[in-house]
């Protein structure tokens, strides 16, 4: 379990992270890592790689260094900004205040992948929260095919579309699995894309 702490005072950051392992509660790895906001990303790619270090061995095959951390973005308002859109859309709170987040960092960064993906899963989500001031669907469609321009490996707007495609009527079932296939094929993590699946199946 990785556990840590993030106290920001100005222009400078101070990042704690430990690595434990849960079955017996040990302490595998800790660093504090103190920097500028402006080399954030540097940070979570020594982070990313330091675990890999420090489980190197224990876990099987482990590759030589992490994946290098994917921003998407060089404008650190913009990503500060998807940050928090992304927790409000994640805890399915303040769902109109993650679309203005999103839609504020895109704004920022117009070819920042991640942001339209963010704005095309909460767009996507919105309607079923009560929320119909606009039309989301809409939104979630070309936020999702944006953002697919910008980074065709992303799997999020796939799972969007899928769910725009739900929503017509008369619904094509199977071109809803089809693209929620390519969603799982592109990251079969994708914990929202495998539950929107099994709920499209009921």
């Amino acid at each position: 379990i990785l556990e840590g702490s993030v106290r920001k005072q100005g222009g400078s950051v101070r990042i704690t992270a430990q690595l434990i392992d849960a079955s017996d509660d040990r302490h595998v790895w800790s660093e504090t890592y103190d920097r500028q906001l402006t080399d954030i990303f540097k940070i979570q790619d020594d982070i990313a790689n330091a675990i890999v270090a420090a489980v190197r061995g224990t876990l099987g095959k482990q590759p030589e260094r992490a994946v290098e951390v994917r921003a998407d973005t060089d404008n650190m308002k913009a990503y500060e900004l998807y940050l928090k859109a992304r927790e409000l859309f994640i805890a399915r709170r303040d769902l109109p205040e993650s679309v203005r987040l999103f839609e504020r960092a895109v704004e920022m960064d117009p070819g920042f992948a991640r942001g339209w993906e963010g704005l095309a899963a909460v767009t996507s989500v919105i309607q079923s929260w009560g929320y119909s001031d606009r039309d989301y669907t809409a939104l979630a469609r070309s936020s999702a095919e944006r953002a697919l321009k910008l980074d065709p490996a992303l799997s999020m707007p796939w799972a969007v579309l899928s769910q725009v495609q739900k929503h017509k009527w008369p619904t094509d079932y199977d071109q809803v699995q089809q693209l929620m296939d390519k969603a799982i094929a592109a990251d079969p993590r994708n914990a929202t894309a495998l539950l929107w699946r099994s709920i499209s199946w009921i």
